[in-house]
């Protein structure tokens, strides 16, 4: 990991493949963000960020993991596509931002659904 190489994760209380639709779905509403690779089996994602004024670009690999029944863990690094002697020394935040609006535009989505162990089925009632 390089050190303007940003890592981020967080927990959700979903099943892995609800969290992975909602992250593929998350980033088509996240501005200069689009997935590249999405690999749903092995819970996998790439995305690309676009250039910007603050960035030439990056790469962000995720990866889902179910750590029990209905919990879902989320890893995510995000790095610059140009190393330093290129100009990628300042990442001015873009890096930390970018791990940051995946994280909440993910939950938002995902917080329009009932979280494992909340939903009512009649065996439940």
């Amino acid at each position: 990991m390089g050190f303007l190489d940003s890592e981020g994760g967080a927990e959700f209380p979903y099943h892995k493949d609800d969290v992975f639709d909602a992250i593929v779905h998350s980033i088509s509403t996240i501005n200069g963000l689009k997935v590249d690779k999405a690999d749903k089996l092995s819970g996998h994602i790439l995305v690309k960020a676009g250039v910007s004024l603050m960035s030439w670009g990056g790469n962000i690999p995720m990866s889902l993991a179910e750590e029990s029944f209905g919990r879902t863990r989320v890893s995510i690094t995000s790095t610059p596509k140009t190393v330093v002697m290129f100009g990628g020394a300042f990442d001015f935040g873009k890096n930390r931002r970018n791990i940051e609006n995946i994280l909440e535009a993910t939950s938002k989505i995902l917080s329009l659904k009932a979280p494992v162990g909340l939903t009512h089925t009649p065996q439940n009632l």
